[in-house]
C-alpha cells in the first residue's frame, strides 16, 4: 500500500476516487476510442459499457468508503445496482 494513501482518511480517499471518476467521465469518448483500438471491441460497446462501468467502479468504492452500514445496496449507473457487505 502506498504510504500516502494509507495515511489518508476514508473521506479523503473517497474524494480522490470521485475525482478519478469525474476525470474519466470528462474524457469518456477518447477512452472509448482507445479501448476500441486496444481491445478491438466495438466503439458502441466501449461507450455504453466499458467506460461507464469503469466510472461506476470508482464511484462504488468511494461510496463504500463513506458508507458505515454493514449492507449498502445502491444505484451506481443507469440500470446497474451494486451491493456490498463487510465480511469478518
Amino acid at each position: 500500500v502506498a504510504p500516502d494513501w494509507a495515511k489518508k482518511t476514508p473521506e479523503e480517499r473517497a474524494q480522490i476516487l470521485d475525482k478519478i471518476a469525474v476525470r474519466i467521465e470528462a474524457c469518456a469518448f477518447e477512452l472509448a476510442e482507445l479501448d476500441e483500438k486496444d481491445s478491438g471491441v466495438p466503439l458502441s460497446v466501449s461507450q455504453n459499457n466499458s467506460v461507464p462501468d469503469s466510472i461506476a467502479v470508482f464511484r462504488f468504492h468511494a461510496r463504500l468508503l463513506r458508507d458505515e452500514q454493514k449492507h449498502a445496496p445502491f444505484q451506481v449507473a443507469s440500470g446497474h445496482a451494486l451491493s456490498a457487505r463487510h465480511l469478518g
